[in-house]
């Protein structure tokens, strides 16, 4: 039976905790980890004004917002990944991928199959639910690495459920300033809170 650990051990594993979680906000804020939320927000502010003001909305120009968040958040990962060398927790991206399979494939065809969403705020409903998804993956980052993140999908998340439930008439506006407007604020949070 192992002894049990002195007050001074518990404090110096608790300072080691400390540095390194400063360590990894430091990191994070030198290596453009903000940029991903700048992206991400930036589309999601982008789509919403577009169905909000465009006269007639074609799906593809959301789409390609889409495509190019993509794009811009595998391009500031690959620099990020230079600058971390750290190893990469399969088991995490494994959980992000069961969030998102299910979300996009299993839940959608067994409560939508036999039951498909009416013509009239079928986008909305569609537009929040997505959204929820990339939240609850924003909220498993947050537990998994940095509480920042837990904060930001959940709050997120509780504007998006408001916005749905209570201002469904000024939805698109709602989700441009409230989803996308937290992500870029949160960006900047990090860029000049934590170096």
């Amino acid at each position: 039976m192992s002894d049990p650990i002195t007050p001074e051990e518990a404090a110096e594993a608790l300072r080691l905790i400390d540095a390194s979680r400063a360590a990894f906000r430091a990191a994070v804020g030198a290596k453009r980890g903000y940029q991903h939320l700048w992206i991400w927000g930036a589309v999601w502010a982008t789509q919403c004004l577009y169905i909000q003001l465009a006269p007639i909305v074609h799906a593809w120009v959301p789409n390609s917002l889409c495509v190019a968040g993509i794009i811009g958040s595998l391009l500031v990962g690959r620099n990020q990944a230079r600058a971390f060398r750290a190893p990469r927790d399969r088991r995490f991206f494994a959980a992000l991928a069961a969030i998102i399979g299910f979300g996009v494939f299993v839940w959608p065809f067994i409560f939508l199959g036999h039951h498909p969403l009416s013509e009239q705020g079928a986008s909305q409903t569609l537009f929040a639910y997505v959204s929820l998804i990339a939240m609850q993956c924003y909220v498993l980052a947050g537990i998994w690495f940095d509480n920042h993140l837990l904060w930001v999908g959940s709050l997120v998340s509780v504007l998006i459920v408001v916005g749905y439930v209570f201002f469904i008439a000024w939805f698109w506006w709602w989700m441009a300033l409230f989803a996308g407007g937290t992500l870029i604020a949160s960006g900047f949070y990090i860029r000049h809170s934590w170096k």
